[in-house]
């Protein structure tokens, strides 16, 4: 009997390993399909024919979702909603209603980083328009779906909403090593030991957005950050701060919430860079709050 079941599972062991090398060679396959896609992309740009490069990048985004290659999906569908956007002008309010309308039939996997890029286009737009949101007053009537129509408040809230969203998969992203997207990111002086994960990138890239100061401005009569609070206190301190306010869409307590994750989740880690990292923001962050508009 032991004779017969070993036989059986050393049969089962050749035909599961014939069945995982032809899957591997598919998928080889597939990933040199899309290195050839790539090049027909790039190869489109150059002559200036951006609806055939748009082909392509479809084709690359199928490919590459069916192979749960999520980095790369990622990377072919930014890239062809930037396209689309240069056809369809003006470009950003393009993108921001195509890429919007879009999210929820996106898989799961790829909406934090999508909801993250949407976010920095919204950004994006009232960078260039700030001159209007400056003569623009604050509306009491409920918002449009119309988001030119929005008054700097509900634009700034939208964008706080995206990056929520973005960081309810924390526990998900914080098991992605950062360098996937290596071909997504530009790092410029920031290492990997920096931001070693997806979380970290994507809670950064909301903390940067926490930190400009239209949304400082926009905390006054709010929730109050003290300079002699706990936001300058020891890590240990800090983390065991439990902040009691009635104000759950504050910016300024979402970014303390987000510096808290933080340093749990890099607390243990052998190396510190990350976690020394997090606590130099988290100070920095705490004087331009607290004390920089004093």
């Amino acid at each position: 009997m032991i004779r017969l079941v070993a036989s059986l599972l050393f049969v089962s062991g050749i035909t599961f390993l014939g069945s995982f090398s032809m899957f591997e060679d598919e998928k080889v396959a597939d990933e040199d399909q899309r290195k050839q896609l790539w090049k027909l992309v790039e190869q489109a740009e150059q002559k200036s024919l951006p609806k055939s490069a748009i082909e392509s990048l479809q084709k690359i985004y199928d490919s590459a979702v069916a192979d749960n290659d999520f980095p790369e999906a990622i990377r072919a569908l930014a890239k062809k909603y930037f396209l689309e956007g240069n056809i369809n002008q003006p470009m950003i309010p393009f993108v921001i209603r195509k890429l919007s309308a879009d999210m929820d039939g996106l898989p799961a996997e790829v909406q934090p980083v999508m909801k993250t890029i949407l976010a920095n286009w919204f950004y994006t737009y009232y960078q260039q328009n700030r001159w209007r949101f400056a003569q623009r007053s604050q509306t009491v009537q409920p918002p449009s779906e119309d988001f030119e129509t929005w008054d700097l408040p509900r634009l700034l809230g939208h964008i706080d909403t995206l990056f929520t969203a973005a960081l309810e998969s924390a526990e998900q992203l914080k098991a992605i090593p950062i360098g996937k997207y290596d071909e997504l990111i530009l790092k410029g002086n920031v290492s990997d030991e920096h931001r070693p994960t997806l979380f970290d990138f994507i809670a950064f890239q909301a903390l940067d957005f926490y930190s400009l100061d239209e949304q400082i401005i926009r905390e006054q009569g709010a929730f109050d950050l003290r300079a002699d609070g706990p936001i300058f206190a020891p890590v240990d301190q800090f983390l065991a701060w439990n902040i009691e306010t009635t104000d759950d869409d504050s910016f300024l307590v979402h970014a303390i919430n987000l510096y808290q994750d933080l340093l749990r989740f890099h607390q243990d880690d052998e190396n510190r860079t990350a976690w020394l990292d997090a606590d130099l923001h988290r100070l920095r962050f705490g004087y331009l709050a607290a004390v920089g508009g004093e």
